[in-house]
């Protein structure tokens, strides 16, 4: 096998497992959630994107302070995402009744 293809299979590899995670910590929390009674399935889906989110932060140092805490910046886009998640899951909410 050439250098060429065992990078490409290694790159491969290694994105199925990045997004194999990616699911996996989005899939914790909803397994969390789900046990209890008095979420809606619109609070656990919220939850979990904004984990998402979260997780896309983390992943770029530049959102990261020295001592690898989310930067300014970087918490006032979390602010504005969770907003965002909880604004249209009222307006989605608004249209289902």
């Amino acid at each position: 096998m050439s250098q060429e293809n065992e990078t490409e299979i290694n790159e491969e590899t290694e994105t199925q497992l990045d997004e194999e995670a990616a699911k996996s910590q989005a899939g914790i929390i909803v397994n969390v959630l789900q046990k209890y009674e008095n979420l809606k399935e619109a609070d656990i889906k919220n939850a979990s994107q904004i984990l998402d989110f979260v997780q896309y932060l983390l992943d770029d140092d530049n959102n990261l302070t020295k001592t690898f805490n989310l930067s300014k910046e970087a918490k006032d886009k979390l602010t504005e995402r969770i907003v965002e998640v909880f604004e249209s899951s009222e307006i989605e909410g608004d249209l289902l009744d």
